[in-house]
């Protein structure tokens, strides 16, 4: 299992690459309970959301990069 937020973003990656969104947004939570304000986590945790079609917790996602690059 990966443990830091570069490892985890990697497998991450290749589950969503294989439309495994599910699977990609275990491993971006994961990161993210490392670094919560990290924004490619926050970004590539967004584009699972949109390809799952839940559109409204994207932009969740995405504000929260607005945020925290102010």
């Amino acid at each position: 299992m990966p443990t830091t937020i570069e490892e985890l973003i990697k497998q991450g990656c290749e589950y969503y690459q294989d439309k495994e969104y599910k699977e990609s947004l275990n491993y971006y939570n994961k990161a993210l309970e490392i670094d919560p304000s990290h924004t490619e986590v926050l970004y590539q945790k967004g584009q699972c959301f949109y390809g799952f079609g839940k559109y409204e917790e994207a932009i969740e996602d995405y504000e929260k990069i607005l945020i925290w690059t102010g």
